[in-house]
């Protein structure tokens, strides 16, 4: 039962600091998102998180990944192939797609450009971000007061 503990432990304070990270540069306008489509694939797979650093359309050049916030509310992240500015617009391409994107970005739609990503982690936050995510992980962190409270301390 000591290496459980020992294990639960350590779980648990590598989930708060890593949380405690992110919140830190949250606060500093880092963004972090699900890839949700295949547009970026193999650069970035479906189900990545992708962390967003914020970047002013003035320091975005060509071949930056960029993420950016379309007048439908859509996130969208592609790679920049050509940054107008003069016209203040950018010019996108999924590094799956066989075209350019239809539509520019405009400089005021630029949300930051991609740090890096981590796959496979964004549908694990997005599943934590779900009513079964939080119902699960209050379940975990009731049971083990629980087991701790009643059964270790025996």
């Amino acid at each position: 039962m000591k290496n459980l503990e020992k294990g639960i432990n350590i779980f648990i304070n590598i989930v708060f600091y890593v949380s405690l990270i992110a919140l830190v540069f949250w606060a500093f306008g880092v963004r972090y998102y699900n890839v949700l489509s295949a547009s970026m694939e193999p650069t970035i797979p479906v189900g990545s998180l992708i962390v967003v650093w914020p970047t002013s359309f003035d320091n975005v050049k060509d071949g930056d990944v960029v993420t950016a916030q379309l007048n439908t509310g859509i996130l969208l992240t592609h790679r920049a192939v050509e940054v107008d500015h003069d016209q203040r617009h950018i010019i996108t391409k999924g590094d799956n797609n066989a075209t350019r994107d239809a539509q520019p970005i405009r400089a005021d739609q630029v949300v930051g450009t991609v740090a890096f990503h981590i796959p496979m982690l964004g549908g694990a936050i997005d599943f934590i971000k779900s009513t079964a995510g939080i119902t699960l992980i209050a379940s975990v962190i009731i049971a083990w007061v629980v087991l701790k409270r009643f059964v270790l301390n025996k």
